[in-house]
């Protein structure tokens, strides 16, 4: 969504988004919103919004903005930042929420979305992917698993049969 809302992103001018800047009201956007994103990422399949932009806006949102700020505002002894990101998935209209947390700024060039995978565990694949190359990741559950369901529980056995 870093494209309609940054004046001068990748993809900002897209017609689709001054259709979303023009509604007035929040019904309005919420329909908006739901049709175009929501609806594209509840199925098996996730696909990006048709107003996406290419990999180029994922990329510049993840290093001109989130790592940039990681950077801009660490304080050693007395403010510490992360670079990280909230994975979020919604196959079959449930929500599951990752945050996935890097140790240090070795980091990969884009984040691993749902887009890329709805599969939670191709995202544990994923971050043990990042730490054979350098990264040092971590990621949980961003909500109780009491809100998020049994999949949750299940997915968390599962690693927990895999540790051993």
């Amino acid at each position: 969504m870093y494209s309609t809302q940054v004046p001068g992103a990748k993809g900002g001018d897209n017609p689709m988004l001054d259709e979303l800047r023009n509604l007035k009201s929040v019904d309005e956007q919420r329909a908006w919103f739901v049709k175009y994103v929501v609806s594209n990422n509840r199925g098996d399949k996730p696909d990006h919004p048709p107003f996406y932009a290419g990999p180029e806006t994922t990329r510049s949102a993840w290093q001109d903005v989130i790592l940039k700020a990681a950077r801009d505002h660490y304080q050693p002894g007395r403010f510490t930042t992360l670079a990280g990101y909230e994975w979020t998935a919604a196959p079959k209209a449930g929500n599951m929420h990752r945050n996935v947390l890097f140790r240090d700024m070795n980091v990969p060039d884009m984040p691993f979305s749902a887009l890329d995978s709805n599969d939670e565990e191709k995202l544990w694949a994923w971050m043990a992917e990042q730490e054979q190359k350098g990264a040092k990741a971590a990621g949980d559950s961003a909500q109780l698993e009491r809100q998020q369901g049994p999949h949750v529980r299940a997915g968390r056995q599962r690693r927990q049969a895999a540790d051993g």
